[in-house]
């Protein structure tokens, strides 16, 4: 959460970033947050709590997350055709989209479309990413006081939390 938060901070100070900037930083933000949110191999997920929120907009951000990673960045499903990103212009548009633009004389053109990040998208996610960490911090003050509390019983040396160490 900590490099999602400074990367959202990095890309909302520069005012010269190209569309594929935004895009690339965009797929690196999505990823970063959402990977804690998926199962792992040895590495459980984040609790449901930290997939719950009071704010409406908050709960958004973090929907469009995750499936925007899940669409795009990680595994380029579309497969499911009920995933929306709200674009710039707040009109919800899919993921993938072929453009058809027919002009006066009869030229036919099509373009690739797909979403991307917007400069009041990294905003929303720098502000979820806080309230996330703030979160963590909680938790893991609370997992830290078990491990000191243990720590009084176990023998001195330097063990693997989880492994060697309960």
């Amino acid at each position: 959460m900590f490099l999602v938060k400074r990367a959202c901070e990095a890309a909302l100070k520069r005012t010269d970033l190209s569309e594929d900037e935004v895009c690339v930083t965009g797929a690196g933000i999505a990823a970063l947050y959402a990977s804690p949110f998926t199962e792992g191999t040895g590495l459980g997920k984040l609790e449901d709590k930290f997939s719950s929120f009071a704010d409406d907009q908050m709960r958004e951000t973090h929907d469009g997350l995750i499936a925007y990673r899940n669409a795009f960045v990680a595994h380029r499903d579309l497969s499911n055709t009920d995933i929306y990103v709200n674009s710039e212009t707040g009109e919800k548009l899919p993921f993938y989209s072929t453009l058809v633009t027919i002009t006066k004389e009869g030229v036919v053109y099509t373009h690739a479309h797909f979403m991307t990040f917007s400069l009041a998208q990294f905003e929303r996610v720098q502000v979820l990413a806080a309230f996330q960490l703030e979160r963590l911090e909680k938790k893991s003050d609370k997992l830290f006081e078990q491990v000191r509390k243990r720590s009084r019983t176990t023998s001195p040396g330097t063990y693997v939390l989880g492994h060697d160490y309960p």
